[in-house]
């Protein structure tokens, strides 16, 4: 007498049902889905986002043991995407004996690094003079995990207070300025858990100082001054 056996397990290797799985953009990764213990083999099928994957890199893989059940794998590779970010895969077993396909399930979580960030508020060229209040706003878009923005002077480390509105992160310096920030170089670094090095993004001042009513001097550091 033959009997059906459904499987007892359906399993996405090494990852928990339901976990969400952590993965660089442009890395490629395998995910392996097994259904153990069932006569015949079950039939294993692969979604993402809920729409069934045909072709690509498949490898079904069956195993019998000794009570003639059968361990039934497959296997597909996906290279991660930044439109991979939230995307989940299923694996689905469709056997004779059950009811409802068995399902496993996880949820990819792409890393990607911050966009290179840009500077508001001054451009090069512009003339600030001496006593302006000067606000820049270094503004950075994306990035998983979130963006930290830094501001520096000169190479000093001057600003890490940011805040974020969605994917958009910003760090706000404002500042009242003075003849030594005449050619200073105000560097905004956006980095991220997954950057290799820092986006940057840079401004050089140039600043004026009143001495007279009539006349302006550039400033070099040093001002001359009428008493």
């Amino acid at each position: 007498m033959y009997v059906s056996v459904p499987p007892k397990k359906l399993e996405i290797q090494n990852h928990a049902n339901g976990s969400t799985l952590q993965v660089r953009e442009a890395e490629r990764i395998a995910l392996t889905c097994i259904s153990r213990h069932s006569k015949p083999a079950a039939k294993l099928k692969w979604y993402r986002n809920g729409a069934l994957l045909q072709g690509g890199s498949f490898h079904p893989r069956e195993e019998i043991t000794g009570s003639r059940v059968h361990t039934t794998l497959s296997t597909i590779t996906v290279y991660v995407i930044m439109d991979d970010n939230g995307a989940s895969y299923t694996c689905e077993a469709i056997h004779a004996a059950l009811t409802y396909p068995l399902k496993a399930k996880i949820t990819i979580d792409v890393l990607y690094p911050p966009g290179i960030p840009e500077i508001e508020g001054y451009q090069e060229g512009d003339i600030v003079q001496v006593g302006d209040t000067l606000t820049l706003a270094c503004i950075t878009r994306g990035g998983n995990p979130q963006a930290e923005l830094i501001w520096y002077r000169d190479n000093v480390q001057v600003d890490m207070s940011f805040t974020t509105s969605g994917r958009e992160v910003t760090n706000i310096r404002t500042f009242t300025v003075d003849k030594t920030d005449n050619n200073a170089v105000y560097r905004c670094e956006a980095s991220n858990s997954v950057t290799y090095h820092p986006r940057i993004a840079t401004v050089k001042l140039s600043v004026q100082c009143e001495y007279s009513l009539s006349k302006t001097c550039h400033c070099h550091y040093k001002c001359m001054y009428d008493r």
